[in-house]
């Protein structure tokens, strides 16, 4: 039986991701990488582009809206998460259901 992969989506273009976290999970058979956020457009295009991901977006409301996404990576210092919590908090019920899917 395979497993299904965790679809990621990237909260930011911070270089501790693109250094740390981001290879690892594309190098993974269990996840895949599927879109990357910036407040950017052409800096989320140019990220993507470097690391073969699909999908940029040029607002973090559009990633978390991105309907292929099981799971978001926040790649900012602690204190910069709140701008995502609050738009988190409202997925999390579709986050809670995804994680239950085969």
């Amino acid at each position: 039986m395979t497993e299904r992969r965790v679809r990621w989506g990237i909260l930011s273009t911070a270089n501790i991701g693109k250094r740390s976290v981001i290879p690892g999970l594309l190098e993974s058979d269990r996840n895949e990488v599927v879109a990357v956020a910036s407040r950017n457009l052409e800096r989320a295009q140019k990220f993507a582009g470097e690391l073969g991901i699909a999908n940029a977006y040029g607002s973090y409301e559009d990633l978390l809206n991105d309907p292929q996404i099981d799971a978001v990576y926040i790649p900012l210092p602690n204190h910069l998460h709140n701008h995502g919590r609050l738009r988190l908090r409202r997925l999390e019920s579709i986050f809670s259901v995804k994680s239950r899917l085969p």
